[in-house]
């Protein structure tokens, strides 16, 4: 079973569900990729549900899972800290699946604070630092409704900070629903046949979306509405991709049939990708759009 969720403190963990509706402000970001890591362990259904999971949560018609038993945390931190919430897809999406299930709610701060504070609705705790990167409590604590009476009206006012890749659920969701569950879970599992994926990656997650689309020989245009949806690029950046594959020869398309309206087309897998495993298709697009001149 996963530990609760808490701030390893030196004299011994702190846990979050002490506190109602947790505030956490400045942290260092050592400190909040700590407090968000100790969050996902404890939720994996929420940020890491795996394909057969997602596939039974549509066909029973249910929204979001459950609700789970790791507590709400509203995080008030500087660019800084958390920008080091950013580490490439696979870690990002477990980010969001915290941020649109309501558990993380992150705001930027200003200003820097004198110490790390934690607040609930009615205790509290100040953080100063002590030997060996860990935390102590301060002369603060036991002053959390005088903290969040400081802190709750800068944090209602301040700039929301967005994590840019979507959630599993999310990408399984939207895909699904235009393209159908079969595309939306083998893109998860190409995506899941690099872990962590590189950021850097020449076969990055709108590339990955398009070999899946291209297998499947779905609508084009249904696949950039599905991604559009999910938040995993925008319409500009899908075609400048599907240029680049198109040019290399491993994605094409051809004339969709329709019974009404203007026919739109459908793409098909190029040569290079026709027959190769489905897990193995990145590694030949990587290889094809490295040796394309054009590219």
């Amino acid at each position: 079973m996963a530990r609760a969720p808490g701030i390893r403190l030196a004299t011994g963990p702190l846990r979050l569900d002490r506190f109602e509706d947790p505030l956490l402000v400045d942290p260092a970001p050592s400190l909040l990729v700590e407090v968000v890591k100790a969050l996902c362990e404890a939720a994996p259904d929420l940020v890491d549900p795996d394909v057969e999971r997602l596939r039974s949560r549509a066909n029973a018609d249910e929204g979001a899972d459950g609700a789970t038993a790791v507590p709400d945390l509203s995080v008030f931190a500087d660019e800084v800290a958390l920008g080091s919430l950013r580490g490439g897809f696979h870690a990002e999406s477990r980010v969001s699946g915290l941020v649109e299930a309501g558990t993380l709610t992150l705001r930027r701060l200003p200003e820097p604070q004198p110490n790390v504070v934690l607040a609930g609705r009615a205790g509290g705790a100040v953080l100063v630092d002590a030997p060996e990167g860990r935390f102590r409590l301060g002369g603060g604590n036991g002053t959390g409704t005088t903290l969040r009476t400081s802190y709750d009206p800068l944090f209602a006012d301040a700039d929301p900070f967005r994590i840019r890749t979507p959630s599993r659920r999310r990408l399984y969701d939207a895909v699904a629903s235009r393209c159908g569950p079969n595309v939306a879970a083998d893109l998860l599992r190409l995506l899941d046949a690099d872990r962590p994926l590189d950021p850097d990656d020449d076969a990055d997650p709108r590339v990955r979306a398009y070999l899946v689309g291209a297998r499947h020989g779905v609508v084009d245009y249904d696949l950039r509405r599905a991604c559009e949806d999910a938040g995993l690029a925008s319409r500009s950046s899908f075609t400048a991709v599907k240029r680049r594959l198109t040019g290399a020869g491993i994605v094409g398309t051809e004339r969709g049939e329709t019974t009404v309206g203007r026919p739109r087309k459908r793409l098909c897998a190029g040569d290079p990708i026709v027959d190769v495993p489905l897990a193995a298709t990145a590694d030949v697009a990587r290889d094809a759009l490295a040796a394309d001149p054009t590219d």
